[in-house]
């Protein structure tokens, strides 16, 4: 798992130069998100509300922490116990791809753990992660370096994480971002 990780960070950050494209003041990414997962071996989709907070690593990357609350229960067909509340908390890494200034395509990677509520004794604890891509609209305004972002996103979360392939998906999501960018 380690290695699928370090392989998707390293994707995202190839395409930008350091060196070449240093930051005057690395700014702030304040973000909530709304988003809905559907997960391949449940019944309906789950809700979720998330709460980020993010920093300019480069001209076009943020590195930040997120913290997501499933709004909805979540009811499997295999042997896993119907799972009554979850959050989950996560890294995330994002890289604008600079195809434009005001629209903007993204691909990100985020990696963490999800807790999931049970009615029988003990609590889920998973492994998560999430790839995807998306499209950034900003509204900046130059003179305060101020800007307000908003992003919808499609991605997956990869089976690779429990052991279903590396190629397998275990919920396909899209979400809704909205951001605001300070110093």
């Amino acid at each position: 798992m380690r290695h699928f990780i370090v392989v998707i960070l390293g994707l995202l950050v190839a395409p930008v130069s350091w060196a070449d494209e240093a930051l005057t003041t690395p700014r702030h990414v304040y973000s909530l998100t709304v988003s809905d997962f559907v997960p391949i071996q449940g019944h309906g989709t789950v809700q979720a509300f998330t709460v980020g907070l993010a920093r300019e690593v480069s001209p076009r990357g943020t590195l930040g922490m997120q913290v997501s609350w499933g709004l909805s229960p979540i009811s499997f067909d295999n042997d896993i116990a119907d799972v009554r509340a979850a959050w989950a908390a996560s890294l995330e890494a994002r890289q604008l791809l600079g195809m434009g200034d005001d629209i903007d395509v993204f691909v990100k990677a985020a990696g963490g753990f999800v807790v999931g509520e049970q009615d029988c004794e003990d609590n889920l604890t998973l492994p998560y992660g999430q790839v995807g891509i998306g499209i950034q609209l900003l509204l900046e305004s130059r003179s305060t370096r101020s800007a307000v972002a908003l992003s919808p996103e499609l991605g997956v979360v990869p089976g690779i994480l429990y052991d279903y392939g590396a190629l397998s998906v275990v919920a396909p999501y899209m979400g809704l971002q909205l951001g605001i960018i300070r110093d």
